[in-house]
C-alpha cells in the first residue's frame, strides 16, 4: 500500500507515454510525469545497485540533467534512451521469455510488472504493431518523452528511417 501512488501515477505515465515529458518543466509535474520520475528514479536505483544513487541525486548542488549525468557518470542522452527501452522491453521479457538484453536496457532490482500488475490493470501501454511491408507513421514528441513501436521484419528484414522536423535530420 505504501507504493500505490507511485504505481498509480506510473500507469498514468505508460498509458500514453509520448504524452509525458520526464523533465518536468513547472512545479511538482503532473501525476503523470511524477509517475514517470518514479520510474526513471527505480531504474537509477537499480543501475546503481543500492539507494545511495538517490540520497547522491538529492544531496548536490546541481540540477535537472546536468545533476543526473554527474551522479550516475552517464550522458542523459543515453541514460534516458536506455530507461525509455527498459519500460517496453520489460514487458516483452514478460511476454516472450528471456531476451539477450545488456543490463542498461533492465530495471534490475525492481520488477516493473509486478509493481504495475499491483497498481491495478497490469502494463497500460500498447506498442503500434507493423507487422511486415511498407508503412509510414509519423507524430510529435515532447522531449524527453517516448513512443514505441514493435516493426516485424517479414521475410527480408527491415530498414527504417527516422526524420526530424519538416523531414530534416532528427536531434539526438
Amino acid at each position: 500500500e505504501h507504493q500505490r501512488g507511485n504505481r498509480d501515477r506510473a500507469t498514468l505515465f505508460l498509458t500514453e507515454p509520448s504524452d509525458v515529458s520526464l523533465i518536468i518543466a513547472t512545479g511538482s509535474g503532473s501525476l503523470a510525469e511524477r509517475g514517470a520520475a518514479w520510474l526513471f528514479l527505480e531504474y537509477l536505483r537499480g543501475q546503481a545497485g543500492n539507494h545511495t544513487v538517490l540520497r547522491l541525486l538529492t544531496g548536490a548542488t546541481e540540477t535537472g540533467t546536468a545533476n543526473v549525468e554527474s551522479v550516475t557518470g552517464r550522458d542523459w542522452a543515453d541514460l534516458f534512451s536506455d530507461w525509455s527501452a527498459a519500460l517496453e522491453l520489460e514487458r516483452q521479457v514478460s511476454v516472450r521469455g528471456g531476451l539477450p538484453l545488456r543490463n542498461e536496457l533492465l530495471f534490475l532490482g525492481f520488477d516493473l510488472m509486478e509493481a504495475l500488475v499491483l497498481g491495478g490493470d497490469g502494463f497500460p501501454s500498447t506498442p503500434t504493431v507493423y507487422d511486415s511491408g511498407d508503412f509510414s507513421d509519423q507524430g510529435r514528441l515532447w522531449s524527453s518523452s517516448g513512443a514505441y513501436f514493435i516493426i516485424g521484419t517479414g521475410d527480408g528484414g527491415v530498414a527504417v528511417n527516422l526524420s526530424g522536423l519538416d523531414g530534416g535530420p532528427v536531434s539526438r
